[in-house]
């Protein structure tokens, strides 16, 4: 038995999917720039120093960032939480190309 209205509710899935993978790339390029970093700008005794204190510290603000996440979305909404990852994104490859430039 069809619900009705079958053609939005596939663009819905589209969308959802597409957000999905464009979700997943820039966590990827954010943890390969953070970590590509810090090797080229630490030693090999300062990298075993600070490697894994950045990186609990990353695991604790993923775990935060899940508990803030939807007092976000209640603020600004998915259009506005969307535009502001955007907008992150854009920024982290400027100061990525900034700090390679150093």
């Amino acid at each position: 038995m069809s619900r009705g209205g079958g053609e939005p509710e596939m663009k819905l899935k589209y969308t959802v999917a597409a957000l999905f993978v464009f979700r997943e790339a820039y966590v990827q390029l954010l943890a390969t720039q953070h970590w590509s970093f810090m090797g080229s700008v630490l030693t090999s005794s300062s990298g075993a120093r600070w490697f894994g204190p950045i990186a609990g510290f990353t695991s604790a603000s993923s775990a935060l960032a899940g508990y803030v996440i939807g007092p976000c979305v209640r603020r600004v909404g998915v259009t506005g939480l969307l535009l502001l990852t955007c907008a992150s994104l854009l920024s982290s490859a400027a100061l990525a190309e900034a700090a390679y430039g150093v």
